[in-house]
């Protein structure tokens, strides 16, 4: 069973905290006061909130993201790293034809979206969420999608809406694997496999890319 993901945000406040207070600590060491004047230091300086503004906004934008970080500090962060562009395929119930797409994530700890692209159509998710199992092990990317043709048409069921479930595959190299529902006429079911390639986001399909199986 698969519920929402959320960051850990008991560790990374505990972290921000005893930054503020490591900043707090110093901050008495360079003005030479005295502990009892820690309150009125907080009031006086901006440094203390400074610094712990400052980590929050590493820990959610960037830190989350390095390597170790995420090998030894899984206490801090579990999230997986969908950052980037996601080559493969995907086959279409409505005629069996594989196709190639592409998926671009832009992702922090608190935002998340996707853009997925194929020979001449783009959507955009409106709604992105990272899901994951209780022990936070198993991971799914689910999104809900507005998508349209890349140039102006006039055939039935070429802007539609749609969904994607996606499941994450750590390896080497990363892979996404799932299947998509839109509201077509008739609605279509595909299922989708892509691979990881770059942190370059490139706005667009590039080339006809295949997934092994």
């Amino acid at each position: 069973m698969f519920v929402e993901h959320r960051p850990k945000w008991r560790s990374i406040v505990t972290v921000i905290a005893l930054s503020a207070i490591v900043a707090a600590a110093l901050l008495l060491l360079l003005t030479g006061e005295k502990f009892e004047a820690i309150i009125p230091l907080f009031s006086k300086f901006t440094a203390i909130s400074l610094v712990a503004g400052l980590m929050f906004f590493a820990i959610t934008e960037k830190a989350w993201r390095w390597t170790w970080v995420r090998n030894w500090c899984r206490w801090l962060t579990a999230t997986p790293d969908l950052n980037g562009r996601w080559v493969g395929n995907y086959v279409s119930s409505f005629d069996k034809q594989s196709r190639p797409t592409a998926l671009e994530v832009t992702q922090s700890l608190l935002t998340l979206q996707c853009v997925d692209f194929g020979r001449d159509t783009i959507g955009h998710s409106y709604v992105a969420r990272l899901l994951s199992d209780i022990d936070d092990h198993d991971f799914v990317l689910v999104y809900f999608f507005h998508s349209k043709r890349d140039h102006m048409t006039s055939i039935p069921g070429d802007e539609h809406e749609g969904m994607m479930w996606l499941r994450y595959i750590e390896g080497h190299p990363n892979r996404l694997e799932g299947w998509y529902v839109n509201d077509r006429d008739p609605p279509r079911r595909g299922d989708i496999k892509l691979q990881w390639e770059s942190n370059t986001r490139l706005r667009k399909l590039c080339s006809e890319t295949s997934v092994a199986s």
